[in-house]
């Protein structure tokens, strides 16, 4: 389609993920509009079909946007300049692969959870990204004091990274003052506060879950990640990658806990699911 300013105004909003919607005019040149309704321009270029974001709509005119796209498109035939835009999702798939090699399961998942929850870039290029786009993003989780310090420092580990490989010329966090420290609440339930959880707790994966967490004192993580190979008669075997100090740990068991265990392995609603089948459970707050 040829883009005008009329079009580009009613390019729908799609339901989930993004959409270009490609420039007749200029080859590989276009609208991105993400399921957030966000658009910006893009340009596609090269054997490897590489993208990278010229700015957004509003802030750039489509005439300033084409007329970069085309001044980009001469210099990269001509060879003045290197082919850059490595987009925010490239980037990011890129280093949590190299995270899943050298690390920890846990600390793979984490990364992955955070990065990919509160910093949806999309293919804005990474040197696009400005302090003040981190900012307003860590902003808006000051509500959660200890979520929004585990954010500040899992982006600070993968920006550094990006600098390291020469994927951004300058760390936008360099100067940025890291949130105050979260501490720790020392309150712990009483007696009767926990017997009203206990109660309360269902029958389903989640209630089971809150369980066994109040009779074997053992981390979320470790609980939700259990599966049947784990469980030995009256007691449960952690193996190393799945502890905070990656070693082997045992615990022993009561009746009650036993009978809240994975069972069979042939039945997957009688067990957590683990690594290498499926997701640890999640959704803790939707259950909440």
């Amino acid at each position: 389609m040829r883009l005008t300013d009329m079009s580009i105004r009613a390019l729908e909003t799609p339901q989930k993920g993004a959409v270009i919607f490609g420039d007749d005019l200029v080859p590989g040149f276009g609208v991105r509009v993400s399921e957030g309704g966000t658009k910006s321009f893009v340009l596609t270029h090269g054997v490897r079909r590489q993208r990278e974001t010229i700015g957004r709509v509003g802030i750039l005119s489509l005439q300033e946007a084409r007329g970069e796209a085309k001044r980009r498109l001469a210099a990269y035939t001509l060879g003045k300049e290197r082919l850059k835009a490595v987009a925010w999702n490239s980037g990011l798939q890129t280093y949590l692969k190299e995270v899943e090699r050298r690390c920890k399961y846990l600390t793979h998942s984490n990364y992955n959870y955070v990065l990919k929850r509160h910093f949806k870039y999309g293919e804005t290029a990474l040197d696009q990204v400005s302090p003040h786009d981190i900012t307003k993003t860590l902003d808006r989780l000051a509500h959660t004091p200890a979520e929004q310090q585990r954010a500040y420092v899992v982006l600070r580990a993968f920006l550094r990274w990006a600098h390291r490989k020469h994927l951004i010329d300058k760390n936008p966090m360099e100067r940025m003052q890291e949130p105050r420290a979260y501490r720790a609440r020392e309150r712990v339930l009483t007696d009767d506060e926990l017997r009203v959880v206990w109660r309360n707790a269902g029958d389903d994966t989640f209630g089971r879950i809150v369980k066994l967490l109040i009779l074997t004192g053992q981390r979320r993580s470790e609980i939700t990640n259990l599966n049947p190979e784990m469980i030995r008669g009256d007691r449960i075997t952690l193996p190393g990658w799945l502890t905070k100090n990656s070693r082997e740990h045992t615990i022993p068991i009561g009746s009650m806990a036993q009978a809240l265990l994975p069972t069979s392995r042939g039945k997957k609603e009688l067990y957590f699911p683990a690594l290498g089948r499926d997701t640890p459970f999640n959704g803790f707050s939707k259950c909440k």
